[in-house]
């Protein structure tokens, strides 16, 4: 019911704002959504394409249908799992030599882990784990999740009172900390060092640690960047997941031929708004100057490591580590084992892209 309203409303200030009736808005509709690149009736009104004037360029718009379509056709189904599993991103990653945040400890039943760090198998484990302030400040994270789902940056705990003061300021009970962790479906947790954001950067974006998503495609010739852009995040938040604008931070839309940070924008219509100026330094972010390194031979190392005979010893070590992890693990780093017993030419597919150690350099403009 909520969502059917927001689209009655949406169709009310269409015609208030445009002139067009609410027949032809469901013409559109209708149309849009069987087109050959579906657009959905919430992605209508909030993509604005209701707006006559955005005619010319319309077509070079997808919906989400059509983008997971593309995502299917473009990505490997099994190197789903360096999304979907931490332990397993960062376990490879780590091995790759790509810097990761410094892990303090992993909670698991099945006693998985990363490296070194402290293993939690229990509710105890974690209780007795967290009332240690030498390990605090952290950062907590889902082994499963996406969009910033059950992510909290712990600042203090204090488990007589039942109270946990977060990065931002707020108050949770340690009751819901706790439950978040054993959340089934998050099939354990990740506790990490506090990650901060370079003093340049945190000047003008603020102190809460944002990142560049970079959309790439891997043709014959190596990889390809396509685009690049900014998840900005507002110093009340712990995370910089745009959510439709919903959290209040914003995207910015980065040139990858020049490295400026070109438009900044906060939510979608109505809602919509061009920034400047960071809400929370007041200091302009539109034309931030960032020199992105791609690090475009990248494919061709991987390529190598395989064939060579002296680098080879490394790719079977990695595979042991490997071996060790999934022995623990759940279905998802059975199917990492499955990539990595795959075609070599594929192995490395989705790590061709950039290391995010000097991903990039600041400057002001």
């Amino acid at each position: 019911m909520p969502k059917i309203k927001n689209i009655l409303n949406y169709a009310q200030k269409v015609k208030s704002q445009t002139g067009k009736s609410y027949s032809h808005q469901l013409q559109d509709i209708v149309r849009l959504r069987y087109s050959s690149k579906p657009i959905g009736i919430t992605e209508y009104y909030q993509l604005q394409f209701f707006d006559e004037s955005f005619c010319k360029i319309k077509k070079f718009f997808i919906g989400r249908r059509y983008s997971a379509f593309i995502d299917k056709i473009c990505n490997i189904n099994s190197w789903r799992v360096m999304a979907e599993d931490k332990i397993v991103n960062y376990c490879i990653l780590r091995n790759l030599n790509f810097p990761i945040p410094g892990i303090i400890a992993t909670y698991s039943k099945l006693g998985r882990r990363i490296g070194n760090e402290i293993v939690l198998k229990s509710e105890n484990d974690i209780i007795k784990f967290l009332s240690q302030n030498s390990v605090l400040p952290l950062f907590m994270k889902p082994v499963h999740g996406y969009l910033g789902r059950g992510v909290f940056g712990i600042e203090k705990v204090n488990i007589p009172h039942n109270d946990v003061l977060l990065i931002n300021g707020e108050h949770i009970s340690f009751d819901k900390l706790l439950a978040t962790a054993l959340t089934p479906k998050y099939d354990g947790a990740i506790f990490q060092n506090m990650v901060l954001p370079s003093p340049e950067i945190a000047e003008i974006f603020g102190k809460r640690i944002s990142c560049i998503r970079i959309i790439a495609f891997l043709s014959s010739k190596g990889p390809k960047v396509h685009i690049a852009f900014w998840k900005i995040a507002r110093e009340h938040n712990m995370v910089d997941n745009f959510d439709s604008g919903k959290l209040g931070n914003m995207l910015g839309w980065i040139d990858i031929e020049t490295g400026s940070l070109d438009r900044i924008i906060g939510g979608f219509w109505p809602n919509t708004c061009e920034i400047t100026d960071h809400p929370d330094t007041g200091k302009k972010m539109k034309g931030f100057i960032i020199k992105l390194k791609f690090h475009r031979n990248y494919a061709s190392y991987f390529q190598a490591t395989m064939r060579s005979r002296v680098l080879i010893k490394d790719f079977f070590r990695d595979l042991g580590l490997l071996r060790q992890t999934a022995s623990k693990s759940s279905f998802s780093a059975a199917l990492a084992m499955m990539c990595l017993k795959s075609e070599k030419a594929k192995l490395l597919r989705p790590l061709t892209l950039c290391r995010r150690s000097g991903m990039f350099s600041s400057r002001a403009p």
